[in-house]
């Protein structure tokens, strides 16, 4: 099976003909530096061949499909290796027409021709891959890395240790079992009050990190067993004023499944850092209260986004059960108004904003899906859980994106559902149907 090739300066500013499908990683078609290329040409369909192995064959059409890529039409697919573009190839090969199927000769040479043709997302530096991490480790100077020092966090909390496989059951057993070369343990507890789970105060966050060896300078990479717990540790440090915060993309488990070192033993405190800041950098970005939230959702239009499980969000459940330490203060429930924002198959879960590799998705599709929803780039948007946790990925995924009227609602559910001045809403789940995450691969 062969692809017809289509030169550099054949293809031009005629990429628009073509269904464009980026078969790279995800971390270079968001925009980190890929031999001598960044970003991706406009307005391209990511499908990275690491998907293969995970999507159920039987479904494989179907998801291609679902990804936006019509095998009747015009297909164009581009990367820097040859072998990758010949993997495509043959695992669709029984859908591909020789006529209208293409690959471009060299992606090098259109970058440098083309370069205007390229996007980058003006948030990308927020999220790392394994090989980046890999990279900076091996004391490489990986993209956006100023070298100016680093500090790698595994971030977990007892909120957590539910989510831990196996026979263990406190997250720092699982830290002493296994983690990251040079990583130290974030206490999510600690920057976290014990009743709402709502954000500390500024001046207990700043002590804490401070302990942790973080200073406003330095870049910090986030990670856990629970990619919410990386992404809520992430935001709360970027609210207080890490400006180099980055998230590892999949979590361990992808770095486990790349075949990358982990190391045992208990955490190692780092040497004290100066956090030179006396208020939160980015506190505009935070919304505390319900009644906040209600007012800005009649003066100002505010969308209030849930990112809870479908069943949470019709009011099947409450969503935290299982969770000793919560299953008490959470009710049946949403908010009056609120919109569904898409999340995964249960509490904790957010397999709506992964692909099949464990990375994040495209920020075209999840931005496809809202629209769906009707959240849009303009609009003022919160975004909320039960407690603050799973809200934390889409709001970044925000950040990737550009958008700039964007917040986190951290009272949440369980702190709305505490005042009874305030609306909520429970809907029989018989009158709902549950939108299409395009995502179905399993």
């Amino acid at each position: 099976m062969f692809a017809n090739i289509i030169e550099a300066n054949e293809l031009g500013q005629n990429f628009r003909d073509y269904i464009v499908v980026d078969i790279r990683r995800s971390d270079h078609f968001l925009g980190y530096e890929k031999q001598g290329v960044k970003g991706h040409i406009m307005g391209a369909i990511n499908f990275p061949i690491e998907w293969i192995p995970y999507i159920n064959v039987e479904k494989k059409l179907s998801f291609a499909q679902q990804k936006g890529i019509d095998f009747t039409k015009k297909i164009l697919i581009y990367d820097s290796d040859r072998n990758r573009l010949n993997q495509f190839i043959e695992y669709f090969s029984e859908y591909i027409s020789i006529d209208i199927f293409f690959r471009l000769s060299n992606l090098k040479e259109y970058y440098d021709l083309y370069a205007e043709n390229f996007y980058i997302f003006p948030g990308y530096q927020f999220i790392v891959s394994p090989e980046w991490v890999m990279d900076l480790i091996n004391e490489e100077s990986p993209d956006t890395y100023d070298g100016k020092g680093y500090l790698i966090f595994d971030a977990n909390s007892i909120v957590n240790d539910g989510e831990i496989e196996g026979e263990v059951h406190s997250y720092y057993q699982q830290f002493e079992n296994e983690h990251l070369p040079q990583a130290t343990l974030l206490d999510i507890s600690q920057i976290e009050d014990e009743t709402l789970l709502n954000i500390r105060s500024f001046d207990e966050i700043k002590n804490y990190i401070e302990f942790k060896g973080i200073s406003k300078d330095i870049t910090v990479i986030v990670y856990s067993n629970s990619i919410t717990a990386s992404y809520r540790a992430a935001f709360i440090l970027y609210w207080a004023g890490v400006d180099k915060i980055r998230i590892l993309d999949g979590g361990i488990k992808l770095w486990k499944q790349l075949g990358y070192p982990i190391e045992s033993g208990p955490s190692k405190e780092n040497k004290k850092g100066v956090f030179e800041r006396e208020f939160p950098l980015h506190d505009d970005k935070v919304i505390i209260t319900g009644k906040e939230i209600y007012a800005k959702q009649h003066k100002s239009k505010l969308k209030l986004v849930s990112i809870r499980a479908w069943e949470e969000h019709v009011g099947d459940i409450s969503g935290y059960e299982l969770l000793d330490s919560l299953s008490d203060e959470i009710v049946v429930g949403e908010p009056e108004g609120s919109i569904w924002g898409y999340c995964g198959r249960r509490i904790k879960k957010m397999d709506d904003y992964y692909s099949p590799d464990g990375r994040l998705r495209s920020p075209y599709e999840i931005a496809s899906i809202w629209k769906k929803q009707g959240i849009n780039q303009n609009d003022p948007i919160a975004f909320y859980c039960g407690t603050g946790w799973r809200a934390c990925t889409p709001l970044f995924m925000t950040f990737i994106l550009g958008w700039e009227h964007t917040y986190l609602y951290d009272g949440c559910w369980i702190e709305w559902s505490r005042d009874d001045s305030l609306p909520n809403r429970v809907e029989p789940s018989c009158k709902l149907v549950k939108p299409d995450s395009y995502n179905d691969y399993q």
